[in-house]
C-alpha cells in the first residue's frame, strides 16, 4: 500500500513537472489555428511518427475529425467516441526530436483514404497483412515489403500457460519451462474494435477458468506501421502457473540479441542453467545471412526464454504454488494488469534496423495539451535538440545539479564506432566540456557555434556539460 501511494504521489510530481515546462513552451508558439489547437511533446530525442490521442470538448457529437499537423498538411485521424461533451480522437502525428508541435482539429466528415482493413480475422496496413485463427491466435503475418512470413508454419504467436511451478517466485523451474504451453481458448470471442483512417484493432476476448483475457491488435497507418501492437487487459486469479507470450518464428538462429539499456547481449538457446534470462525493452532473432529478422517489444516485462532457434517467449504472470513457504505468493500477481507488446519485422540486423527508436517509442507515448489560440515567436514548432545520425541517442537533458549549466548524456546504439557525431541546439553554445557520471569536469568540448562535435565508441556513454 504504502509502495503504491508513493508511485502515485511520484507520477502526479512527474505530470506537473511536464505540464509546466509544455505550458512555459506552448506561450511562446503560434497557435492560431482553424479549429481547436493542441501541443503534441515528444519526449525522445528523435524524429518519430506515433498516434496520438487527445480528448476535446465540444457540445455536439460530430460527423467526423479532420487534423492538421505543423506545416497545415491533413493526416490520418479518426474520431473514437463522444461521450458527455468531450470527443476522443486519434491520429498519426511526426515529431521533430525533443520538441512541441502545434496541431489543428477541425470537426467534420472525413473523407481521407486509407489502407487499413479490417475483417473478423484479418487486419491490413501497407506494410503487414495478419490472420487470425478461430482462436484468436495469430497464424499468419505477412511483410508485404519483402513478402516474408513471420510465423512459422503450423504454429501460431499465442498466449500459453506453463502450469505448476512449485518454487518461490525468485524462480521458474526449468520443468516447468520445459512443460507444453496450456492454450487459452475457452469463451472465445472476436470482433472488430476500430477501425478508421489512422489506425485499425480487433478485439479478442477468452478466458481460463476464472482468468479473463481481452487483447487489442493494433495497426496503424501514417504512425509506427511497422510496429504491431498488442495491447492486453488480463485480470489475473490462475493459481501455480506462468502466463507467456510464445512466438515461434519463420527466421532460425541459435543466438537471440537481448536489449540490456546501453548495450545488446547474444544468448543462445535455453540451457539447464540459463533458461530464464531478462532484456529491458525487446529481444530479436535475425537469420543468420542477416536476410531478415523478427523483434518483440514490450512496455513492461523483462524475463525471456528461447527454448529452440526460432522461438522467443516473453514472461508475463506468474503466481507459484509454493506449499508450506511464502504462501503469500500464491496471489502474487492476481488482479488487473494492463501492458503492450509488439511484433516488428525487419531486414538486417535488429541495431541496424533501428529496433532500440521503436522500442523507446512504444515506451514513450506522446504527450497531448489543449491550448488556447494565441501569437509566438517560435512558430509552430520547437526542437530542443537534434542528432545527425540515429546510431547516437540522447538519454538525458537537464539542468545541472550544482551549476546553471545544462547536462546533455549520449550513447551509441549499433554496437560500432560512430564518427563525426553533431548535436545541434537551438542556440549558439557558450561554452561546454565533458563530464562524468556525478556531473565534475574530465575533459574539453569541441563546440562549432550552435553544435557539439564529437565521436563515439562502440555503444560508449558520454556526458557533457
Amino acid at each position: 500500500t504504502y509502495s503504491w501511494n508513493d508511485e502515485l504521489i511520484s507520477q502526479t510530481q512527474f505530470n506537473d513537472i511536464i505540464r509546466t515546462g509544455v505550458g512555459s513552451l506552448a506561450s511562446c508558439l503560434d497557435t492560431r489555428v482553424k479549429g481547436t489547437a493542441l501541443i503534441v511533446y515528444n519526449a525522445m530525442a528523435a524524429q518519430r511518427k506515433e498516434l496520438a490521442e487527445a480528448y476535446i470538448n465540444i457540445s455536439k457529437e460530430p460527423a467526423g475529425v479532420q487534423v492538421f499537423d505543423a506545416n497545415d498538411k491533413e493526416i490520418p485521424a479518426q474520431l473514437l467516441n463522444w461521450e458527455n461533451g468531450k470527443a476522443h480522437i486519434a491520429f498519426s502525428a511526426s515529431v521533430a526530436p525533443l520538441s512541441c508541435s502545434v496541431y489543428d482539429v477541425r470537426f467534420g466528415k472525413n473523407n481521407k483514404s486509407s489502407f487499413l482493413k479490417a475483417t473478423q480475422n484479418s487486419l491490413e496496413n501497407s506494410i503487414y497483412k495478419l490472420t487470425l485463427d478461430t482462436n484468436g491466435d495469430i497464424v499468419s503475418i505477412i511483410d508485404k515489403r519483402s513478402n516474408k512470413e513471420l510465423v512459422e508454419q503450423g504454429k501460431a504467436f499465442r498466449l500459453v500457460l506453463l502450469l505448476g511451478n512449485e518454487w518461490p517466485a525468485w524462480e521458474i523451474q526449468k520443468k516447468t519451462i520445459d512443460k507444453p504451453g496450456t492454450p487459452i481458448s475457452e469463451n472465445v470471442r472476436i470482433s472488430i474494435e476500430e477501425q478508421g483512417p489512422c489506425y485499425a484493432a480487433l478485439r479478442i476476448e477468452r478466458t481460463y477458468k476464472s482468468s479473463k483475457f481481452i487483447q487489442y491488435i493494433r495497426m496503424s497507418e501514417g504512425a509506427n506501421d511497422e510496429r504491431i501492437d498488442i495491447i492486453n487487459e488480463i485480470d489475473w486469479s490462475t493459481k501455480d502457473a506462468v502466463l507467456k507470450a510464445e512466438f515461434p518464428m519463420n527466421v532460425k538462429n541459435r543466438e537471440a540479441v537481448y536489449d540490456l539499456g546501453i548495450g545488446t547481449v547474444k544468448r543462445k538457446n535455453n540451457t539447464d542453467t540459463a533458461y530464464e534470462v531478462y532484456a529491458q525493452q525487446w529481444a530479436d532473432i535475425t537469420s543468420s545471412d542477416k536476410s531478415y529478422g523478427i523483434s518483440i517489444l514490450n512496455d513492461c516485462k523483462y524475463g525471456w526464454d528461447k527454448p529452440n532457434d526460432n522461438t522467443l517467449r516473453l514472461t508475463l504472470l506468474h503466481a507459484p504454488s509454493t506449499k508450506d513457504r511464502y504462501k503469500y505468493q500464491e496471489q502474487q500477481d492476481f488482479g488487473h494488469h494492463t501492458f503492450t507488446y509488439s511484433i516488428v519485422g525487419h531486414q538486417d540486423g535488429a541495431l541496424q534496423a533501428g529496433i532500440s527508436h521503436l522500442a523507446e517509442s512504444l515506451n514513450s507515448q506522446l504527450a497531448v495539451f489543449n491550448t488556447p489560440k494565441h501569437k509566438g515567436a517560435l512558430g509552430r514548432e520547437y526542437s530542443f535538440v537534434k542528432v545527425n545520425t540515429p546510431q547516437v541517442a540522447i538519454r538525458s537533458l537537464k539542468k545541472a545539479e550544482e551549476s546553471d549549466l545544462y547536462i546533455i548524456r549520449l550513447y551509441e546504439m549499433q554496437g560500432k564506432s560512430a564518427q563525426n557525431v553533431e548535436i545541434t541546439f537551438p542556440a549558439p553554445i557558450e561554452s561546454g566540456y565533458e563530464a562524468n557520471g556525478i556531473e565534475e569536469k574530465i575533459g574539453e568540448a569541441t563546440i562549432q557555434d550552435n553544435k557539439l562535435c564529437f565521436d563515439m565508441a562502440s555503444y560508449q556513454p558520454r556526458t557533457f556539460a
